[in-house]
């Protein structure tokens, strides 16, 4: 998968919220332009330039635009696949309602959204609730980026340690989601290591093999400073959680063990790696443009 990421300039918005010129800082004002039929052919022959290839497997919406109609970014998207730049199209940051919306708007035969990439790891949950119960129902793949939470799902702080080395705890990662309520979440996350220790098994495979057990999950976006994270990172994978096992992660979580709300059973997928931080999870490949993935 070749995957382009701009991510940073939407880290004040919630996944869902809409993007607006009442709720973008006017320095990304331009980017309202992402989902135009205009921009979006500019923005894909940028992006192919850039990665140096003559096509894209997938090529992601990066957020909601509701300043164009999501049939004109579909039609203009469509147009990407007809003419062999684009293989298959997806969607980013969406909420069940954008999900459907985006389904109602495909014209007869053509292109549509094959997957959803929303946050989702061990902490960070919502999507449960709605979009991934639609993403079985519908057939629909689901990505999760930030599975490491800044790293805080790799074992990489502890509770108790002095985090004041000018790390992403300390400066809070320009008001980073995965450390709000830190100590809160190290509390759980030293159960959640002990756990997995005690099976023979790392607080990494934990995060990783956890995503992948959930059957609507059809990759994983993580980052890799190097080949040996890479390396590490591909094999974190491997441990295939039972029932039980997944019961277990639940009552260290939220104390819940019923997990007839969920579908299992768990399968394999496949990783996604891109030149980030290991504290990170979005590949990366910076084009010359905004709003697409």
């Amino acid at each position: 998968m070749r995957h382009i990421n701009d991510a940073e300039i939407y880290e004040w918005l919630e996944p869902g919220q809409l993007l607006t010129t009442e709720s973008i800082p006017p320095k990304y004002a331009t980017m309202l332009e992402g989902a135009s039929a205009d921009y979006i052919p500019k923005a894909a022959d940028a992006s192919l330039k850039c990665l140096g290839v003559d096509h894209i497997d997938l090529y992601q919406l990066h957020k909601p635009f509701p300043e164009t109609p999501i049939a004109e970014t579909l039609g203009a998207l469509d147009d990407l696949v007809k003419a062999g730049k684009v293989r298959e199209i997806g969607c980013s940051n969406c909420s069940l309602a954008q999900m459907r919306e985006a389904e109602e708007a495909v014209g007869e035969g053509a292109a549509r959204f094959i997957c959803v990439q929303n946050h989702y790891s061990l902490l960070k949950r919502d999507d449960e609730a709605e979009v991934l119960p639609e993403c079985a129902r519908k057939g629909i793949g689901f990505l999760p980026w930030f599975p490491l939470e800044s790293g805080l799902l790799t074992g990489k702080y502890r509770l108790g340690q002095d985090h004041s080395d000018g790390s992403r705890w300390k400066d809070g990662f320009g008001g980073d989601w995965a450390f709000k309520d830190g100590e809160e979440k190290l509390q759980r996350i030293e159960a959640l290591i002990e756990y997995s220790e005690s099976r023979g098994h790392t607080m990494l495979e934990l995060a990783f093999s956890w995503l992948v057990a959930r059957d609507e999950v059809s990759s994983v976006i993580a980052g890799a400073m190097n080949p040996e994270q890479f390396r590490t990172n591909a094999a974190a994978v491997s441990w295939e959680l039972t029932e039980k096992e997944l019961a277990e992660v639940d009552r260290i979580l939220v104390g819940e063990t019923d997990r007839e709300r969920m579908s299992w059973p768990p399968r394999k997928c496949e990783l996604s790696f891109g030149t980030t931080s290991q504290d990170d999870n979005i590949s990366t490949a910076r084009p010359q443009h905004e709003g697409m993935t």
